[in-house]
């Protein structure tokens, strides 16, 4: 199993100690695994995607404006 950590910068600064990605792609073969948050985060980009750890847990995706349930 190959585990891929994908470091972001939100306003609390960055998450992790490589610092902040801005750009750049990512390929998986296998499974991307997101860690639920509450309340899912504010001042992120246009296309990110979050699961809240409401219940039950449910995919979110980012459009710009607010977060929308993927189903």
């Amino acid at each position: 199993m190959r585990v891929i950590e994908v470091v972001t910068q939100g306003p609390q600064g960055p998450a992790g100690p490589a610092g902040p990605i801005s750009t750049g792609s990512l390929s998986l073969s296998n499974v991307l695994t997101l860690i639920p948050q509450h309340p899912l985060p504010q001042g992120v980009a246009t296309g990110s995607f979050a699961v809240s750890s409401s219940i039950p847990s449910k995919p979110y995706f980012f459009d710009g404006t607010s977060w929308n349930a993927l189903y």
